[in-house]
């Protein structure tokens, strides 16, 4: 949903393309089990495109973090 709402913003605002990103903290969790499995295949391509679309030299939009913080 995050990344949906970041999308159509990115989409429909593009005066803010190189102001503003998205951090996007995903910690760890049940990765054994298929369908957590999917859903973080679906979010690491959703990203990609997201980042593929609106990127440049100097800017990401969404800058992705699939690790555990202490």
């Amino acid at each position: 949903h995050r990344l949906n709402g970041f999308a159509n913003f990115l989409e429909n605002h593009p005066e803010y393309h190189k102001k503003v990103s998205l951090a996007m903290i995903v910690v760890p969790s049940r990765d054994a089990v298929d369908r957590y499995a999917d859903l973080k295949t679906r979010i690491d391509q959703y990203i990609g495109k997201i980042n593929g679309m609106y990127s440049t030299l100097g800017w990401t939009p969404v800058y992705y973090f699939y690790q555990s913080f202490p």
